[in-house]
């Protein structure tokens, strides 16, 4: 008789999944629940859940908490087309710096004309205006050269030991229909689609 591990618990944190299908239907989602099922309140007729997080409010200001409000947020849930086809299909978790890690990998991809895997891969900076500090990942950090550059610039530097985002993503070739999936190694995501028969 096998003895099988307990799955891992889930992630309180918020999470990020991509889709494609082969009818060139698409789906970002950038979701985040917050603590025991968040509100515990399902919109109706759609299955989501909605969030209980009221920590990305602001005490006072434009995003304070009010009735009725949407709070800001950072999640970014993008979907790139060209010619009217879907060609990418990106997001990611990780708070404030979700949009910086979407858009490193969309100028990896479309500037620097990476494959996605390495677009996802290679490491990335954050800034955030407040603090004012430019945070880069300890294993992915840039050369000595380019830290140094950066503080002869005027910029604080911290190597930090956690990683930025944790994209995943699909490319679509809309010659072929084939889509590639890369989950980002920095959390332990997972790619998967059908077997291509031929």
């Amino acid at each position: 008789l096998a003895v099988v591990p307990p799955h891992p618990p889930e992630s309180p944190d918020t999470t990020h999944f991509s889709v494609v299908d082969n009818r060139g239907n698409a789906v970002s989602c950038t979701t985040t629940l917050s603590a025991a099922y968040g509100a515990r309140i399902m919109v109706p007729q759609t299955g989501v859940l909605l969030s209980n997080a009221m920590g990305a409010f602001s005490p006072r200001g434009v995003n304070a908490l009010a009735p009725f409000k949407r709070m800001a947020s950072s999640m970014t849930p993008t979907l790139v087309r060209q010619g009217g086809e879907v060609v990418a299909v990106l997001g990611s978790p990780g708070g404030d710096t979700i949009p910086n890690s979407v858009a490193q990998v969309l100028r990896n991809l479309i500037d620097h004309h990476m494959t996605l895997d390495r677009a996802i891969e290679v490491g990335r900076i954050h800034h955030q205006y407040l603090p004012d500090v430019v945070r880069l990942e300890g294993k992915r950090a840039p050369t000595a050269a380019v830290q140094a550059a950066l503080r002869k610039l005027g910029h604080r530097v911290k190597v930090s030991p956690l990683g930025l985002g944790d994209v995943n993503g699909i490319l679509v070739d809309v010659a072929t229909g084939a889509a590639y999936g890369v989950a980002d190694s920095r959390k332990g995501g997972l790619a998967l689609g059908p077997r291509l028969t031929h």
